[in-house]
């Protein structure tokens, strides 16, 4: 059970549920999102085995700060997560209806006093598990000095309500006096996406 945030003093309601678009627009639900200008296939390699795929997703990486892996979760581990995820954001809003992080802007593993969601049986199960797959391009991102060093110590996951209309800054995870090293970084995400992502809800 997520544990519940100090709100005294602190009554105010979470943004609107109902979908909007930029600029706060009402759309209805038939209307298609604007395309994306972001070349996605240019970031974009598939998990298949018994091939090299990582050293591709490596160059992209190397490139861009980011590569996109596909085929990494079944669509029965997608649901089930999927599901824990949609269970576990109701229990979160219901204590914390503001956001424990902005305005409706949430976090699943700091609602939890581990600061993780490793305990949740879906996401050591599918998620780790399928961390496992991303092994070969993770050693490639890691190596140096003859040998590949990193180490999972967190899961976690981020959810916003609709109608939120402020974006996220970009920002970095950790805090850092200085690195003027490109590769190995000190800090990679892995992040999976377990429903279709839009320029709606992304």
């Amino acid at each position: 059970m997520p544990r519940p945030r100090d709100t005294t003093g602190d009554r105010e309601e979470a943004a609107s549920r109902s979908p909007r678009c930029g600029g706060g627009r009402e759309r209805s639900d038939e209307e298609p999102p604007p395309q994306s200008t972001l070349k996605i296939e240019e970031f974009t390699v598939s998990l298949r085995p018994g091939v090299s795929w990582y050293h591709e997703a490596f160059k992209i990486f190397e490139r861009a700060g980011f590569v996109i892996v596909n085929d990494v979760l079944t669509d029965d581990q997608s649901e089930k997560v999927l599901k824990t995820c949609e269970d576990v954001a109701q229990q979160i809003i219901e204590i914390d209806p503001r956001g424990n992080r902005a305005k409706g802007r949430y976090s699943i593993g700091t609602a939890f006093s581990s600061g993780s969601s490793l305990h949740l049986p879906e996401f050591s199960e599918h998620l780790l598990g399928a961390g496992a797959l991303l092994e070969p391009l993770l050693c490639k991102i890691f190596h140096k000095n003859g040998k590949a060093d990193f180490q999972c110590y967190s899961g976690g996951g981020d959810f916003v309500v609709p109608g939120v209309k402020e974006f996220q800054p970009l920002h970095g995870d950790i805090e850092m006096k200085f690195h003027d090293e490109k590769m190995p970084p000190p800090f990679v995400s892995v992040n999976f996406c377990v429903q279709a992502l839009t320029t709606w809800n992304g």
